[in-house]
């Protein structure tokens, strides 16, 4: 190996070394070992993963943001007249996560006209995010889409209801207990 610095590398020998193969011993300084790392305070961080930059540890906010620009979250509204026009899947998809990251006391009724979409796909993004929404309309929304042709949409949306307010949630799914995907999540819940 040519490297000029060889700390940081563990070598892995698959047999046994033997006494006499063994040429030198160097005793190393106590500060050596798995918390040592020269020249800690110099490194640029790669990425602002988890890892290189731990949660807690200090200006790492700040250390993010110049590696990462922080996330710009539109408002509500925004994100609900996006939802209005967009067509492509991935985006779609991200401004479900918007609305995701966070409890809202915002009413979902604006989010109604997804309920008349074709894609299940959409309808399956809506029954994920309306838990979220700390709102009576959110159960209603839910409600609704448990009768949904989609076993994946009426799973999730009866997990949903679940999530909202069990009590009532099961009182209102019961009758909905023929239906196979209803009947397994009832039957998770209540285990």
């Amino acid at each position: 190996m040519q490297e000029a610095d060889k700390l940081g590398y563990e070598f892995l020998l698959e047999r046994k070394v033997e006494a006499k193969e063994i040429l030198k011993v160097v005793r190393l300084p106590q500060v050596v070992g798995w918390r040592y790392s020269p020249q800690s305070h110099q490194k640029d961080t790669l990425c602002a993963c988890p890892i290189c930059i731990s949660p807690g540890e200090i200006n790492s906010r700040k250390k993010r943001e110049k590696i990462e620009l922080p996330l710009r979250i539109p408002a509500y509204v925004e994100i609900v007249e996006r939802l209005s026009t967009e067509q492509n899947e991935q985006e779609i998809d991200t401004l479900f996560w918007y609305l995701r990251r966070k409890p809202r006391k915002a009413d979902p009724m604006a989010l109604a006209f997804l309920l008349t979409e074709n894609k299940s796909s959409t309808l399956e993004l809506l029954a994920l995010t309306l838990p979220t929404f700390k709102h009576p309309s959110a159960f209603a929304m839910l409600a609704s889409l448990c009768c949904h042709s989609s076993e994946t949409v009426r799973k999730y949306s009866a997990e949903g209801l679940l999530e909202i307010d069990k009590v009532k949630a099961l009182a209102w799914l019961e009758p909905l207990a023929t239906d196979v995907v209803i009947k397994e999540v009832i039957n998770e819940h209540i285990e």
